[in-house]
């Protein structure tokens, strides 16, 4: 008899979760305008983070349970957009969780120039086809992926990781750059030479991770 409860127990208990689950992954956008945006600050626990370029006028950011449930939050405060994760995955049933990672998009216009910066823990976090001005990228063990980078137009650009791997690829190819890396493990298939004393500076840092750039 106590198996049957301990069954049915189980069974309830994960009845609830998957209840719990389909209305926290349910997807959701909102939408701001750059023209009130000086800064976007992105803070993660072990969600993944994709960052694309758009042709529209706003900033859209697409999350799973965004604005409920208090799975994500976006929010706007003294002309800083702030995204953020609130739930942790190990927050249900005491801490017991399927572990599959949820992520969060956020689609820049072409035309934003303005901070930003982007935090995880151990999410991973992925840039694409985007010009690299006024950014900060940092990680504990999440790893960073900076796909076709079509220009880099800063006096300083940090893209760093404690444990985890950087990939860096170029859509064009880099000029007017000086590059700084430290890495346990360096794949570098452009060569040294493509990187001068530019005025542009960008710093790789993975200390115990894998560094590619092709």
């Amino acid at each position: 008899m106590k198996k049957i409860y301990l069954i049915g127990g189980i069974l309830l208990l994960l009845a609830g979760y998957i209840i719990w689950d389909n209305s926290f992954r349910k997807e959701t956008s909102e939408e701001f305008p750059i023209q009130k945006i000086e800064q976007i600050d992105i803070n993660t626990k072990e969600w993944d983070v994709q960052l694309v370029q758009s042709n529209g006028t706003n900033i859209k950011v697409v999350a799973d349970g965004l604005g409920k449930n208090n799975a994500a939050t976006a929010t706007v405060k003294e002309s800083i957009l702030k995204v953020e994760q609130k739930k942790s995955e190990g927050d249900f049933f005491g801490g017991f969780s399927f572990k599959n990672n949820r992520k969060m998009k956020i689609m820049l216009p072409i035309s934003y120039s303005k901070n930003l910066n982007v935090e995880t823990q151990s999410g991973e976090i992925q840039l694409k086809e985007l010009p690299l001005k006024n950014l900060s990228v940092t990680s504990n063990s999440g790893d960073i992926y900076i796909q076709k980078i079509t220009s880099i137009e800063s006096k300083k650009t940090t893209i760093k990781t404690e444990t985890g791997d950087i990939d860096v690829s170029f859509k064009v190819k880099p000029t007017n750059l000086k590059l700084k890396t430290f890495s346990n493990e360096v794949d570098n298939e452009l060569g040294r030479n493509k990187f001068g004393k530019g005025e542009n500076q960008l710093d790789l840092i993975c200390p115990k991770g894998a560094l590619s750039i092709f």
